[in-house]
């Protein structure tokens, strides 16, 4: 249950049995929007003010928010004057062996509307001459859907649409209300067939249509093999997807061309990075400092709850846990955690999209094999394996290690006369990303430069010739270190360190 796991994710306990202590019953499905409201505004918000009012004397909630706080019988939820009735005028046929109070009451507490009536589905032989009527296929028969109902749920992973995709099931209802909003536009939900977490080929089966997400930008790193066929499915299920130009299979055949975008062009910028191993490449980077989702390959096989495949600590061994530590933490900084001293609810409703955007001429482009000028290793991804690579760099060691990076002595010595905005003040980089408030002096040969520049105007810095807050020097820097000058290394160190 979806509310179950956001009450522990965001610090609640959930416990079986009413008792005194209990703070809050969420005993009918109407108040899921309480939890999902205080994940909204990140903030503990009155339950109190969650009434409400009888139907046939108001038309609206005592609260701009939805729900609660009183004794109400099954019969009532139907008749509820709900804020956030995203299924209004949306009527729903359930198959009867999934069919259950805890379905219905979701789809009703969100506006829709329950229909059994026999005279919309029939099991009938496919008429292709058919406009008022749409085909669901299985391998024995179809199933003929009158254009009354506009969603079909089941759990039958053979039915499918042939034209519109009215099929849905109850992890779609879930996600809705999870996001308290209808995800996608035009099409209705196909069917994904989910697998056990195989990082298989095979298990990436797509049936009928993914949902359609307007604001997610994929791209791909360190993925090897699998990436014309990840690309395939992504297209597959309407997902934008940046390619490299340089990897582009010539072989690959999309179903979806218009989804795809080359890094050397694009306007866009990455909401998700699905990486295949770890590596401070300048895709990992990029993504990390403007607080993209950095994902694992299982991602595929279950889309829909993506959240769930994220690179954790306990994915990796040594060195890289530095590395992957460092993924949820800016994540949760840029795009809004509250911290109470206790809990934490992050914010993953309200994406502030202007704080996301890049400017036109500064998006990320993916020339990954200029990056410090590091010979190319002809890897399927071209990327080169640490943006911040040194002379004491063995390229035949473990290259992604960030303890491989030698940090210059002189960081420490002139750290706290440098303006840094973010790390060590949580509070005020409150929704910003790691580079925010700097204006920085790049003195780099041309390979650094570029790799940098791109860098830090992705995490919110300002590259300027004079007034600076930081400058950055190469290692081969001879000059004389005046104050606010550090090595380019500092800028790993600050986003790894805890």
């Amino acid at each position: 249950n979806l509310i179950r796991r956001l009450v522990v994710e965001h610090g609640g306990i959930r416990v079986d049995n009413s008792h005194n202590n209990i703070d809050y019953k969420i005993n009918i499905n109407i108040r899921y929007q309480y939890v999902l409201d205080c994940i909204e505004y990140n903030l503990l918000l009155d339950s109190n003010r969650y009434k409400i009012i009888n139907n046939n004397t108001s038309n609206s909630l005592i609260s701009n928010n939805s729900l609660i706080k009183s004794n109400l019988s099954n019969n009532i939820i139907s008749n509820t004057k709900i804020k956030n009735k995203i299924f209004k005028n949306y009527n729903f046929y359930i198959e009867n062996k999934i069919k259950n109070r805890v379905l219905v009451n979701k789809i009703l507490a969100l506006g829709g509307n329950i229909t059994n009536n026999k005279k919309y589905i029939n099991n009938n032989t496919y008429n292709s001459n058919s406009n008022s009527n749409m085909n669901i296929y299985n391998s024995n028969n179809s199933i003929n859907i009158n254009n009354n109902i506009h969603y079909y749920v089941t759990k039958n992973k053979n039915n499918r649409s042939s034209e519109y995709y009215k099929i849905v099931d109850t992890q779609y209802i879930d996600n809705c209300l999870y996001s308290m909003k209808i995800i996608h536009n035009n099409t209705l939900s196909g069917r994904i067939s989910y697998s056990s977490g195989k990082n298989t080929m095979n298990n990436l089966r797509t049936m009928g249509s993914m949902v359609e997400y307007e604001d997610r930008v994929f791209q791909l790193t360190n993925v090897s093999s699998l990436y014309s066929n990840i690309i395939k499915i992504l297209n597959d299920n309407n997902i934008t997807v940046i390619l490299d130009k340089d990897n582009s299979d010539k072989n690959m055949t999309s179903t979806n061309p218009d989804k795809n975008i080359f890094s050397n062009f694009t306007n866009n910028y990455v909401t998700h990075l699905i990486m295949g191993k770890i590596s401070t490449s300048e895709k990992f980077l990029c993504a990390l400092v403007s607080g993209a989702w950095i994902l694992k390959t299982s991602v595929i096989d279950d889309i829909n709850n993506y959240w769930m495949h994220e690179w954790r600590e306990s994915d990796v061994d040594g060195g890289d846990k530095k590395i992957v530590s460092a993924i949820r933490r800016w994540r949760e900084r840029i795009n809004g955690v509250v911290d109470n001293g206790n809990n934490s609810i992050i914010n993953i409703l309200n994406k502030d999209k202007n704080n996301n955007q890049c400017d036109d001429n500064n998006d990320i482009e993916d020339k990954d094999n200029e990056c410090d000028g590091i010979e190319n290793k002809n890897n399927n991804d071209n990327e080169c394996d640490n943006i911040g690579n040194n002379n004491n760099i063995n390229n035949n060691d473990k290259d992604n290690n960030i303890n491989s990076i030698n940090i210059n002595k002189n960081i420490n010595n002139i750290k706290s006369n440098i303006n840094i905005n973010g790390i060590y003040n949580v509070k005020s980089n409150y929704k910003r990303r790691p580079f925010y408030g700097w204006k920085c002096k790049l003195i780099l040969n041309n390979n650094k430069y570029n790799s940098y520049y791109k860098l830090l105007r992705v995490g919110g810095a300002e590259i300027v010739d004079e007034e600076y807050t930081h400058c950055f020097v190469s290692k081969e820097y001879t000059g004389k270190m005046e104050k606010r000058m550090v090595h380019v290394d500092y800028i790993l160190h600050y986003l790894f360190q805890k």
